[in-house]
């Protein structure tokens, strides 16, 4: 059984304590949760037990830089920042309602209090888990993430500004350390971009955070998009992103510049059109951003 600290119990005392307003009078939290540390949150896994049913809970409260453990984002006090992500997840149950095909989290509530944002856990397998079904789980999470681009992120068209480009490039300065090759890349691809300034591109408020764990596939073979980390850029960039991540090793990331094409095509066929030069551009920056990333990994960067 988890061991819990002093802050992992003051949030359960609060999901506790707003259980009979979610669920009736007689519900109750079961004692004891599981913890996963995330590297951005923390996420407690405790249980309602309503009605005769267990229903299964997450209880995420976000970490940043100046709040690196959970009880230094407990004393930090309620964000915007969550409140706007219970918000969204909210609307995207609205998203996805009549739509075949696809599902969303149930968001149960926000504690300001312990600025914890708790859902229902949706059962189903994570996109980096299928073995079976992938292609049609990629041309869902297409369909999804287009719904959400143009419902819930205003898509429309924009000019591309110094904020816009300082966004798309962000994590693709490599180390001193990394090797000539990645310099050079780097350099070309922050050329790339730049050559989009003040260019007319389909902007959104965006997923920001696309891999292949927050994709999940229900029993129903319904696919959901989890944790949005919402912020601003090309649409293109969110499929970018997407389809790099599906690339995993090294090997494959130095042997070119875009996404798994099989995949990518999936992916892309489920979300519709899309401006193919833009999309280019972003998947150089997103291959990168990955290349810096697992390159770190391996040499062990500071």
């Amino acid at each position: 059984m988890t061991v819990l600290g002093a802050a992992e119990r003051k949030v359960l005392e609060a999901v506790s304590a707003a259980v009979p307003e979610w669920y009736g009078p007689s519900a109750r939290l079961l004692p004891g949760a599981g913890v996963q540390p995330r590297p951005w949150s923390v996420h407690l896994l405790p249980t309602v037990e309503a009605g005769g049913s267990l229903i299964p809970l997450v209880v995420k409260v976000p970490l940043w830089d100046q709040a690196a453990d959970l009880a230094a984002a407990l004393a930090a006090g309620p964000q915007p920042s969550t409140r706007t992500e219970f918000e969204t997840l909210r609307r995207i149950e609205e998203m996805v309602e009549g739509r075949a095909g696809l599902a969303a989290v149930r968001a149960v509530g926000y504690l300001p209090d312990v600025n914890a944002l708790v859902t229902e856990q949706l059962a189903g397998t994570p996109l980096r888990r299928l073995r079976r079904g992938r292609e049609a789980a990629l041309r869902g999470t297409g369909a999804w993430l287009r719904a959400f681009h143009d419902e819930i992120g205003a898509a429309a068209m924009h000019p591309v500004t110094e904020a816009h480009l300082a966004g798309l490039l962000e994590g693709t300065a490599p180390p001193e350390a990394a090797p000539g090759s990645l310099h050079a890349a780097a350099a070309e691809a922050r050329r790339e971009a730049t050559g989009l300034r003040d260019a007319g591109v389909r902007q959104a408020v965006l997923h920001g955070d696309l891999g292949p764990s927050n994709v999940l596939v229900d029993p129903a073979g319904r696919v959901a998009v989890l944790d949005p980390n919402l912020g601003p850029g090309p649409v293109e960039a969110d499929l970018a992103k997407l389809a790099v991540t599906l690339r995993t090793t090294r090997a494959r990331l130095l042997a070119g510049t875009g996404g798994s094409g099989r995949a990518e095509a999936a992916l892309l066929a489920g979300y519709g059109p899309v401006d193919r030069e833009v999309l280019r551009i972003c998947s150089r920056v997103a291959t990168l951003r990955r290349w810096i990333e697992v390159e770190a990994g391996a040499s062990g960067w500071r």
